[in-house]
């Protein structure tokens, strides 16, 4: 079991939180302006990103490693990032909720602090972000990972209000140059600095889809139809939870869709277990189980993204099914508000 910060850990937590509160870096900052920090324990690096300037949502998320900040970045330069997107990725965060999001084991710790709080985004909120799961108290690996964020936050976080500053940040990120608080540890005591570090693209995933050669040798002999089907991945809004106390999950709804009738032809469900990347492992078997279960072939299939284009592709591809990209699937969109409405 993941050890759980100290009554003392979370003090320092809490005068962290206090400080950003009172300095409010989001009455100057967007949520867009990213900075990176090196994690002077483990170099494990974070990227931090400051919400409530519209005034709605107040907090600060910090993405575990570049391949989550890209996600969130690249997915709002495309157009792409739907919620399915938002809640895989891996981070931690601090947010200033009101009363009603507080949980009894925040209370606790609220109270063995002897600390008060009134009001509307009054209370302050530590959270891990697993991918695929709800968010979830910080064990001691997250907090650390977290205070190392938030402090380079109070350190720097001016640096956005000088004009010239913002507009050198902004030039440099439409190219993924960010500004990274670089540590150098001398015994007990670290000392920070700060560089332009341009990042790079992220290594794609590599998937291993096991796809039964005998049943896809099946599937050749079937006939084709002149059917169109919407193949779709995403995430159930409602969460499950395995035991009591233990971190909800969603599952993932795998679900194959006549275009033309709104017809569902197969569905699955995958839970994100062991991992997210077994759970988009099953998209390749679930498509051929589901041409199996209907005995054709369909001339074409639209998904939404060019990831669950190749993860289909050891399919599409000896069938000699036309597999295309689309950014909304209404069908699809139809038949997950159906079973939304199941549960």
């Amino acid at each position: 079991m993941s050890k759980r910060p100290r009554i003392e850990d979370w003090k320092r937590a809490y005068d962290i939180a206090a400080q950003i509160k009172k300095m409010a870096p989001w009455t100057w900052m967007y949520d867009l302006d990213n900075f990176g920090f090196v994690h002077p324990e483990t170099g494990e690096e974070g990227y931090v990103s400051v919400m409530g300037r519209s005034g709605q949502h107040y907090g600060i998320t910090i993405y575990r490693g570049v391949d989550s900040f890209l996600r969130i970045i690249d997915g709002v330069a495309n157009n792409d990032l739907d919620e399915t997107a938002v809640l895989e990725i891996d981070g931690v965060s601090l947010s200033f909720e009101d009363r009603d999001f507080v949980r009894p084991e925040d209370r606790k710790i609220i109270k063995n602090l002897e600390l008060k709080f009134r009001g509307r985004n009054a209370w302050p909120i530590f959270r891990r972000n697993t991918p695929a799961h709800v968010p979830w108290f910080v064990d001691m690996d997250g907090f650390g990972f977290l205070m190392a964020g938030l402090e380079r936050l109070i350190a720097i976080a001016s640096l956005w209000k000088s004009p010239e500053k913002y507009e050198e940040f902004e030039a440099a990120a439409a190219s993924r140059r960010y500004l990274m608080c670089i540590p150098s540890k001398a015994g007990d005591t670290v000392t920070w600095t700060t560089e332009m570090r341009r990042i790079a693209d992220s290594a794609p995933v590599e998937y291993a889809v096991n796809i039964d050669a005998e049943k896809l040798e099946d599937a050749a002999d079937l006939p084709v139809a002149p059917a169109n089907f919407e193949l779709s991945m995403t995430l159930m809004p409602g969460a499950m939870q395995d035991k009591p106390k233990q971190q909800p999950y969603y599952c993932y709804l795998l679900i194959l869709v006549d275009a033309d009738s709104g017809a569902i032809a197969g569905f699955k469900l995958a839970p994100p277990r062991p991992t997210v990347k077994a759970a988009y492992e099953q998209l390749g078997p679930f498509l051929l189980e589901t041409l199996l279960n209907l005995a054709l072939i369909p001339e074409s299939i639209v998904v939404r993204t060019h990831n669950h284009a190749s993860l289909v592709q050891c399919v599409t591809e000896p069938l000699g099914i036309r597999a295309t990209c689309k950014p909304t699937l209404p069908r699809s969109e139809d038949a997950l508000a159906h079973f939304a409405n199941m549960q």
